[in-house]
């Protein structure tokens, strides 16, 4: 049998073309008395759906019902925010190591610890004056991740260049956090510049040292032709 398509040679007892689905002909093949090898089977996984958007959900309504309970008095700040805090701990340090295989550190600290911390700060301070968490602690959080983050660009050069889109989002949601403020509260919140500025101090050093494999991760991450 032969794909007219693909222009590939068959064993007879295909009647599709393993490559595009095209429907195969007797044709005689290219090569007289060529020998065909059979396609190996390929092992499949069951398919594991991501469990962040369920957790991002019973986060949400966890958050909005302590939130709601604090504002009417039933819940003073503490047990309030020891909900909201408590649901994403649980997911960081629990959830996740036990859903996702193959759990690297980096990932596993720009994704889960900074967005927690992150969160956390900005739900605290839906009830507190700005100068508290969001303003503050949440970019310290964010400038310790990125420490750690330098520290493994440095302790694995091979894998370094997947620490760059983390450094763009991190610069990118520093600047709008400040954003956010300025429009919000009207003050300037100049601690996320230095989330920013350690973004970029990380992002220079890869373009320094692994400048090609850089630029290709950031294309292919931010779908740039």
């Amino acid at each position: 049998m032969r794909c007219r398509d693909c222009k590939v040679d068959l064993p007879d007892n295909y009647t599709a073309c393993p490559l595009c689905g095209a429907k195969t002909h007797a044709d005689a093949p290219s090569i007289p008395g060529i020998r065909y090898s059979e396609c190996p089977k390929v092992k499949t996984e069951k398919y594991s759906p991501n469990p962040f958007p369920i957790f991002l959900g019973i986060w949400a309504v966890c958050a909005i019902v302590s939130i709601a309970l604090l504002k009417t008095g039933i819940l003073t700040a503490a047990p309030a925010y020891a909900i909201i805090c408590g649901v994403a701990f649980a997911w960081t340090l629990i959830g996740r190591p036990l859903w996702v295989k193959q759990l690297y550190i980096g990932n596993f600290a720009v994704m889960n610890i900074w967005p927690m911390a992150l969160g956390c700060a900005l739900f605290g301070d839906l009830n507190v004056e700005v100068g508290g968490g969001f303003a503050m602690y949440a970019p310290v959080c964010c400038v310790i991740v990125l420490s750690v983050l330098f520290g493994i660009v440095l302790a694995q050069p091979t894998h370094a260049k997947r620490a760059a889109p983390y450094c763009v989002l991190f610069a990118a949601g520093s600047v709008a956090a400040v954003i956010a403020v300025a429009i919000k509260y009207g003050i300037f919140a100049p601690a996320w510049l230095f989330v920013v500025l350690a973004a970029g101090i990380i992002l220079a050093f890869l373009l320094i040292k692994h400048r090609r494999a850089t630029i290709d991760e950031l294309k292919a991450k931010f779908s740039i032709q």
